[in-house]
C-alpha cells in the first residue's frame, strides 16, 4: 500500500506542509493474531528527501508475545535478515487515550 500524506507544522512562525510518501507492506500475518509489517516513509523537505523505515511486529493480544506465533514471526524476520533480539520492545508501555473525534 502506498499513501501520499501531508504533515502540517509551524516552523519559525511560518506554516509549512511536509509531504510524506508512506509505503506499507505486510510481510506475514495469520489474519487472526499477528502481523509483521514493514513501512518506509520518504519525507521531503527543502534540504532533500529523508528515508525512515521500520519493521513492526503487531499482536492483537499483548499477552501472546511469547507463544507459538513467535516462531512464525522469527521465521518472517529471518527472510529479511532481521532478528527479533535487535528490536526495541514496547512491552509494558501504555499509550494515552485516543483523542476524541
Amino acid at each position: 500500500l502506498t499513501f501520499n500524506c501531508k504533515q502540517s507544522a509551524t516552523i519559525g512562525g511560518r506554516k509549512v506542509d511536509i509531504p510524506i510518501k508512506l509505503d506499507v507492506t505486510i510481510l506475514s500475518t495469520d489474519y487472526k493474531d499477528f502481523a509483521v509489517m514493514y513501512r518506509c516513509a520518504q519525507i521531503s523537505s527543502s534540504s532533500g528527501t529523508r528515508i525512515e523505515d521500520n519493521v513492526l511486529v503487531l499482536h492483537r493480544d499483548p499477552q501472546k508475545t511469547n507463544d507459538k506465533f513467535s516462531s512464525k514471526v522469527q521465521a518472517t524476520l529471518e527472510t529479511q535478515n532481521l532478528s527479533l533480539s535487535t528490536f526495541k520492545t514496547r512491552k509494558g508501555v501504555t499509550c494515552q487515550p485516543a483523542p476524541k473525534k
